[in-house]
């Protein structure tokens, strides 16, 4: 589950996440979580998502016409909200529902089995690859500014210490699914969350982000980051982190 399903900000010392936004953070120093960096300080043109949402918004239109009277700034406005209702929030629960199966099955608990046909392909993963899976939904805090909810820790065969990160997403049945230049700076940024710092710039973790398609069960892309494009996410994602206490005004670094 994403990070902003739960909150923005996290607690320092606790890293249960706050209430509210920047305002109920500031006083408890609270540090942002890794998505809401990424998230308000975008530095990539998402062409793809911008056009899935010109074509959600268009086929609203053809639906809801401008109502008599309706100012243009008002029908657009009242567009913006039904996507965000129908589309925008229904892939994220879908999203939801999926990650909280994942994570049962892979402890061998009951599932609902709604998505089983679409997590069948990561459970083989797992398997086929000989991963240990060591935490799963752990929350955590970084004295370098920043917190988060990550996935999975794992251990692949060598002991090589992994993140596992899940995306859930629509697909096209033509083309493979691929991870956004920003995920690979979450990965990043929770391998130094996790593990800390050194350990990222010394090489010493990977990551992956699994990639499962909504639309199309069975379909999964493993995406994975070698240690030096852990390397270069963390570089990225710093610089990015850095942006953030500037635009905000706010550090809330000890």
């Amino acid at each position: 589950m994403a990070d902003d399903a739960k909150g923005r900000f996290l607690h320092p010392e606790s890293a249960e996440y706050i209430a509210g936004g920047l305002r109920a953070a500031r006083p408890l120093k609270g540090v942002p979580s890794a998505t809401t960096v990424l998230g308000e300080c975008n530095v990539w043109n998402d062409v793809g998502l911008k056009n899935w949402e010109i074509g959600k918004r268009l086929e609203l239109s053809l639906e809801h016409g401008i109502a008599e009277g309706e100012s243009v700034e008002a029908y657009n406005k009242r567009l913006g909200s039904m996507h965000y209702r129908q589309n925008v929030m229904s892939a994220a629960n879908q999203g939801s529902e999926m990650h909280d199966e994942l994570q049962n099955a892979t402890q061998g608990l009951p599932t609902a089995g709604k998505w089983s046909e679409h997590i069948a392909p990561v459970l083989k993963w797992k398997e086929e690859k000989g991963l240990e899976f060591l935490e799963l939904e752990q929350a955590f805090v970084s004295p370098l500014g920043f917190g988060g909810t990550i996935d999975v820790t794992a251990k692949n065969k060598d002991g090589q210490r992994l993140i596992v990160d899940y995306k859930s997403r629509n697909s096209t049945s033509k083309y493979k699914m691929r991870a956004y230049p920003k995920e690979l700076c979450q990965a990043a940024a929770y391998g130094v969350l996790r593990w800390g710092l050194d350990a990222v710039m010394n090489g010493e973790i990977q990551g992956c982000n699994v990639l499962i398609s909504r639309n199309e069960p069975g379909k999964t892309e493993i995406v994975g980051y070698p240690p030096e494009k852990m390397i270069e996410g963390w570089q990225l994602f710093k610089s990015i982190l850095h942006t953030f206490f500037l635009v905000k005004k706010y550090d809330p670094r000890p």
